[in-house]
């Protein structure tokens, strides 16, 4: 997917994210933040920072006389940034895959669910290490095992099970599941730590979830609106009840995250 395509396509995603999906991704982001020493550091760059809530959690940590900078693909989720950030705030439209910073221009640099999606993974993170300095950390989330993610594997699998056409993704958001450290170590990096998190996502029942993730969630919206209307409603039904089973037997749904901490 090109650049222009894909900051459409975030930009479409923005109002959603901020309303609906942004308080899932946070219970990362205070792990990053709350794990890479934010009060020692005089310069953090937030690399995908998304509508602002995961900088406004991790301007917690920070001490008042940090710098701090967001960059974006998207100017409507920088857009929504502006709106809920101070104005201490730097923010900065890019592509992460060529910073506009000098070397060194940073000693911490956080990145919540981002490197997984982005066109050029090994990119990012050469521009991650090339903008940190000698010494700097990186606090990094990506999506962890899809075994792991009812989240988002629920809806692929109900799909499957009812006969429904759907052409799979060019590259699984899960990609990077387990190899994320080799590649950090590859590029530089020392001290590579690794976590595992889940992320429910707050539903009251299988209906919320039909609303909320999947006939709420615009990437999916095409597809739904080629499908006939029978096979539509068969569709909610079925995830609907996939996922009251999964709530009555005590079992969130969520995505498995997994972080990292790398020197």
């Amino acid at each position: 997917m090109d650049l222009d395509t894909l900051r459409e396509k975030w930009d479409g995603f923005a109002a959603v994210f901020e309303t609906t999906f942004e308080r899932s991704t946070l219970q990362l982001m205070r792990t990053l933040a709350a794990n890479a020493r934010l009060d020692e550091a005089s310069s953090v760059l937030e690399v995908g920072c998304g509508a602002g809530g995961g900088a406004l959690e991790a301007l917690r940590f920070c001490g008042e006389g940090t710098a701090y900078t967001g960059v974006d693909l998207s100017p409507e989720m920088l857009r929504r940034a502006r709106q809920r950030l101070p104005d201490r705030v730097r923010l900065v439209p890019c592509d992460a895959a060529d910073l506009p910073f000098e070397d060194g221009a940073f000693d911490r640099v956080l990145s919540n669910l981002c490197l997984m999606i982005v066109p050029d993974t090994e990119g990012v993170i050469r521009e991650i290490r090339r903008v940190l300095r000698p010494g700097g950390i990186l606090a990094a989330s990506i999506w962890g095992r899809p075994e792991r993610s009812p989240m988002m594997t629920t809806v692929p699998a109900v799909v499957k099970s009812l006969g429904l056409a759907l052409d799979p993704p060019p590259r699984s958001n899960f990609h990077l599941a387990g190899s994320l450290r080799e590649r950090l170590l590859a590029a530089g990096f020392e001290q590579v730590l690794v976590g595992v998190q889940d992320m429910p996502v707050d539903v009251r029942d299988g209906d919320d979830f039909v609303r909320v993730v999947l006939a709420g969630h615009p990437g999916w919206r095409p597809w739904l609106e080629s499908l006939s209307e029978g096979d539509r409603s068969r569709l909610y039904a079925s995830v609907s009840a996939q996922v009251d089973r999964e709530l009555a037997a005590g079992r969130f749904l969520s995505l498995e995250g997994q972080w990292v901490v790398a020197r």
